[in-house]
């Protein structure tokens, strides 16, 4: 018997939305299979792997390890990172009371509280800049419309968009943890199985393993292998882990290739 979908579950999975994700953490694993089908991700590719071949490595991991890192700084020179506002006049905003009767369960209030509860905490800290604050717009029953996106919508919206320069395309946090999984998969040297996004509706994050290394891409421009990782420990010696710790303290489900299950602090990292 062939499944049948409703419009609204097929829209879902072309582009969800940040409290669709909220409530099907497993939507990011079918953007990354669907970039993986976009010739745009594959000509993204081979700029990459010709700039590869231009410089030699002593071995397996110096040449996995370059990779990562143009792969890295591809992302974070030619794509731009969108403030909650920036999304707002780039792509809109949504009715929470809407999304709540169109998502069934606790995802919206959820997400919510938990974005409130940062935003709160950023103030208190004196760091919650304008862009950032969208604590009167929530209380005023609107949020951003966040869609996760494959790169050729990615692209599309970029096409009319400045930030330093015209970018390539125009990204949030989530975006880049798929698209960095997809250009990594598509360069061949890590597997769909070896690729895990922890996340929250606050933030996404990319931790990718290698036989040879392991990798933490955190947003844009946050990159991690083992010997930056160590250099960077060194200034937590309290606990190796803080620093990913308190990147990640209000990330909650890790999306896999086979599934989802929930943060246990320090999981790969605590190896390097």
């Amino acid at each position: 018997m062939v499944q049948s979908f409703s419009i609204d579950e097929l829209a879902q999975v072309a582009r969800p939305t940040l409290f669709d994700t909220a409530s099907r953490p497993e939507l990011l694993i079918s953007l990354l299979y669907a970039n993986l089908m976009s010739p745009s991700l594959w000509d993204i590719m081979r700029k990459i792997q010709h700039r590869m071949n231009e410089s030699k490595h002593k071995s397996e991991t110096d040449h996995i390890t370059a990779f990562m890192e143009e792969i890295h700084n591809y992302v974070d020179k030619k794509f731009c990172h969108l403030s909650p506002f920036e999304v707002v006049e780039n792509v809109g905003s949504v009715n929470i009371e809407d999304e709540r009767k169109r998502i069934s369960g606790t995802a919206v209030d959820d997400s919510i509280n938990a974005i409130l509860h940062v935003l709160h905490s950023f103030e208190k800290s004196g760091i919650l800049t304008p862009k950032q604050n969208i604590i009167a717009m929530i209380n005023h029953g609107e949020f951003p419309e966040y869609d996760y996106s494959i790169i050729d919508i990615i692209e599309a919206l970029g096409s009319d968009f400045y930030c330093k320069h015209r970018p390539l395309g125009v990204t949030i946090c989530a975006d880049e943890a798929t698209l960095i999984a997809s250009l990594a998969i598509a360069g061949g040297y890590v597997e769909p199985m070896d690729v895990v996004i922890l996340g929250s509706p606050v933030h996404y994050t990319l931790f990718l393993d290698h036989a040879c290394e392991c990798f933490w891409f955190n947003g844009k421009h946050e990159y991690h292998d083992s010997s930056s990782w160590k250099k960077l420990i060194k200034d937590f010696s309290a606990n190796r882990c803080s620093h990913k710790d308190d990147t990640c303290d209000t990330m909650h489900p890790s999306m896999t290739n086979i599934g989802n299950t929930h943060w246990v602090r320090c999981p790969k990292l605590e190896d390097f």
